[in-house]
């Protein structure tokens, strides 16, 4: 998700390197969201104020006998205001959230900008791999192999944790087991 921050200071830079992924975007939607956020942050945080001060002046005008009836009616209705602005607030979040969530990553600045992927660079290639589309067997998805292999399985995985998840079997989690520990092992034996 992108920053908030670099949005707001740098909305041209943003707009452009979004623009060089094919598409435009729109980033007044995120900027009016977030103005309204902001005013609703300002209001309820001098309600909270206003509050504080209400409750300091109880009880001093307590402490020394006065009475404090008005400002408990006005502290009473405070309270409301402040739950409603509250519960808008959190709602104004959850919206900027969804927005920003929606923005693709920034390509970097060094990508080369082309309308589809016919206009790829081939910056290198390993040596001897010779025509990648060139292959002695039929191509399949990494998904088809483990399943073949045994060490991939989609329908337990399912059962066990609901859909777009797999179980690992045999080999595939001994496989997954050593990268784990491999990682670890390098982490913190090497790079403390």
């Amino acid at each position: 998700m992108l920053d908030l921050k670099k949005i707001r200071d740098n909305p041209q830079w943003v707009e452009e390197r979004l623009a060089s992924r094919g598409r435009g975007y729109d980033l007044q939607k995120i900027h009016q969201l977030e103005r309204d956020k902001r005013a609703l942050q300002t209001e309820t945080e001098n309600l909270q104020a206003r509050r504080n001060a209400i409750s300091r002046e109880v009880g001093q005008m307590k402490a020394q006998g006065g009475d404090a009836s008005a400002l408990l009616v006005e502290m009473q209705t405070l309270g409301p205001r402040l739950k409603e602005l509250e519960l808008l607030l959190r709602v104004k979040e959850e919206e900027v959230l969804r927005a920003l969530a929606e923005l693709p990553n920034l390509p970097d600045e060094s990508v080369p900008v082309g309308k589809d992927e016919h206009e790829n660079v081939e910056l290198r290639r390993w040596p001897g791999s010779g025509d990648p589309a060139a292959k002695p067997f039929p191509a399949l998805n990494h998904w088809d192999v483990g399943e073949r292999l045994g060490v991939l399985d989609f329908n337990a995985g399912a059962l066990v944790a609901g859909a777009r998840f797999t179980v690992l079997r045999g080999a595939g989690a001994r496989l997954n087991r050593a990268l784990i520990q491999f990682m670890l092992d390098l982490h913190s034996g090497e790079h403390g």
